[in-house]
């Protein structure tokens, strides 16, 4: 089993098949994307300040720090790669958050596990009228003005290829709503060169679209601090009531790293569940910490 690869065709763990690579990274890099408002991007930089100082997170006896409303932490120990690590997964993705949120933001992201990796994730923005945006934070990339790492802007008319049809059965019901496949890597290329990619699963034309693909010297791997969140709501602020939204969340979250494939369970990770923001909890997954969809 091998992770992400710059090849015509791209393993794919939840199927155990091979699925073939389009590159549209140049047409992604036509598209400048605008500055997001300043206040979304501080919050960012701010929670992984405090993220990555809250090294137990993912203990049940330490709270999450600021800004984590509900998803996954990952243990450390028991996450760490040589030369290749990304998290796959699906996120819900409707047209806008619904609702009228007492809130400034919230994204739907995750970390790859390396701290000079990429986030791929779904904003809800309040100066954007809470419309969903695709886009990818890439970390290895030089800062921006203001600190930013954004590079690639999506809005979600644009997204139509990779709009997926979901459906779950839960409490009796039936949950129907559109996902977007996401797979975030960073590997290594050779020595001190690592490359980052995000691929896109495209539904349309049954193929994952490159997105996004940077490469970069990364001397300090073996000393830089590893991230440890993978899906997950970050609200903002502090206080943030969402009330009713509409479906929002993950599912079928899998790491891969080094070529071996990981579910997420209690003795890896920790699925925190959304408390005191408005958030109710729908579904989550059973056995695994792999899904979890909230409104």
């Amino acid at each position: 089993m091998s992770g992400p690869q710059d090849s015509e065709s791209l393993f794919d763990p939840h199927s155990g098949s091979y699925i073939k690579v389009r590159d549209v990274t140049d047409a992604m890099s036509r598209q400048a994307a605008p500055p997001p408002p300043q206040y979304a991007v501080d919050v960012f930089l701010k929670h992984r300040e405090q993220r990555l100082a809250a090294t137990f997170a993912f203990r049940e006896d330490v709270p999450p720090p600021g800004g984590l409303g509900a998803g996954v932490t990952f243990d450390l120990n028991q996450f760490r790669f040589q030369d290749s690590t990304a998290v796959y997964y699906y996120l819900l993705a409707p047209p806008n958050i619904g609702g009228t949120p007492a809130a400034d933001l919230l994204y739907m992201t995750s970390s790859d596990i390396a701290p000079k990796g990429c986030e791929a994730l779904i904003s809800f923005f309040k100066d954007e009228q809470f419309r969903a945006v695709f886009r990818i934070w890439d970390w290895a990339t030089p800062a921006q003005a203001g600190g930013s790492h954004f590079i690639v802007h999506r809005p979600y008319e644009s997204l139509g290829d990779y709009l997926i049809p979901y459906q779950i059965q839960t409490g009796g019901q039936t949950l129907d709503f559109n996902v977007i496949y996401v797979v975030s890597a960073t590997r290594r290329v050779s020595g001190d060169t690592w490359v980052n990619e995000v691929y896109l699963h495209n539904h349309r034309l049954g193929v994952r679209d490159r997105v996004w693909r940077y490469q970069f010297a990364w001397p300090t791997k073996a000393t830089d601090k590893s991230f440890w969140w993978g899906p997950i709501f970050e609200t903002f602020p502090d206080n943030a009531n969402y009330g009713a939204t509409n479906l929002l969340g993950f599912l079928e979250t899998l790491v891969v790293q080094d070529g071996v494939e990981y579910q997420l369970t209690d003795q890896n990770s920790r699925l925190v569940t959304p408390g005191g923001n408005g958030l109710d909890l729908i579904y989550r997954s059973s056995g695994h910490n792999t899904a979890l969809i909230c409104n």
